[in-house]
């Protein structure tokens, strides 16, 4: 199957998971426009300052993790994270994902090798740092006394080794790919023209790897934590804006949290929609929303970030253009 077949079948199924989720809450499209109708100019302002600080935090984790040998301007990053982040969240399964490594090279000079190890520890860290917030939300959610949200205490206990387990990986990627080199050896793949290219490629990651310091590590993971504050409230801000109001913020945050786990996750649609839309109305209708309520507000927030994102990219890529000539 062509990328042009993938992009329209991943379109497809993202339009019937949305239109069974209109169905479900027994809503039609013009709800989402109401939702969309109730965002304030100053929460959009508000949400879009958010936005670009979370940019800003993304410059400064790739920052830390790219070496010294060559300069590492603020505005030349912005703009590669800018595009980045639009190839990531629109194309399907996050394949945009890996134009990171191809942009770091063509507008930086960086081998693909470390724009490959920059966008698997970043990566590792965001897995790290939305599954530790998910489970300190449903233990502040748990614990408030509603009796209703009990269970969610257990939950967040369940996730904090899962954390500990994505912060530990965060710093063995060099034995992450040496266990990737024994299994392409052992099940002798690295004697085919694809896997001997797979494992020359595997010795230059596992260079890239030993190269990082952890201070680099440390460095990137400071930088991690106040992007993913920023995230949940982005999200959480447009949440209580569009019709969920009547949440607390850690319920808010616990709702849009699933929809940011989704969006982590390599199982999205096109723009993530689909995955997100439905990771968002599970996690609110759980907060106690009607169904009416967290589908509409879902696919209203999911379409702000979606025009920020675009937008965004767009002027990242004129730039990147522009320095290009």
């Amino acid at each position: 199957m062509n990328k042009v077949a993938r992009t329209v079948l991943s379109l497809a199924i993202a339009i019937a998971v949305v239109g069974l989720l209109l169905w479900w809450a027994g809503i039609r499209p013009d709800a989402v426009t109401e939702a969309l109708g109730r965002l304030d100019a100053k929460v959009y302002a508000f949400t879009f300052a958010v936005h670009l600080a979370t940019l800003g935090c993304r410059v400064g984790r790739f920052s830390s993790l790219l070496d010294d040998s060559k300069p590492k301007p603020f505005t030349r990053l912005l703009e590669i994270v800018m595009v980045h982040n639009l190839f990531a969240f629109v194309l399907p399964a996050k394949v945009g994902d890996a134009s990171l490594p191809l942009f770091l090279k063509r507008y930086q000079g960086r081998r693909v090798a470390e724009g490959a190890m920059v966008l698997a520890v970043s990566r590792l860290l965001d897995l790290a740092c939305v599954v530790g917030t998910i489970s300190i939300t449903c233990l502040v959610v748990g614990t408030a006394g509603n009796a209703s949200h009990a269970w969610m205490t257990q939950l967040g206990l369940v996730l904090v080794p899962l954390t500990i387990v994505f912060a530990w990986l965060c710093f063995q990627g060099e034995r992450l790919v040496g266990m990737v080199q024994w299994f392409t050896r052992t099940i002798r793949l690295d004697r085919t023209k694809l896997g001997e290219k797979a494992m020359g490629f595997a010795v230059q990651l596992r260079e890239a790897f030993a190269s990082l310091e952890r201070r680099q590590l440390l460095g990137a993971a400071l930088w991690t934590l106040p992007l993913w504050f920023l995230v949940f409230l982005f999200w959480a801000t447009l949440a209580r804006a569009l019709g969920l109001d009547i949440l607390t913020p850690a319920e808010a945050f616990f709702g849009s949290g699933l929809s940011i786990l989704a969006a982590q996750l390599p199982i999205n649609g096109f723009a993530s929609f689909g995955s997100l839309d439905l990771a968002w109305a599970f996690g609110f209708k759980a907060m106690g929303a009607t169904e009416a309520a967290a589908v509409s507000s879902g696919i209203a927030t999911h379409l702000v970030s979606v025009f920020n994102v675009v937008l965004l990219g767009l002027v990242g890529q004129a730039l990147l253009g522009r320095r290009r000539d």
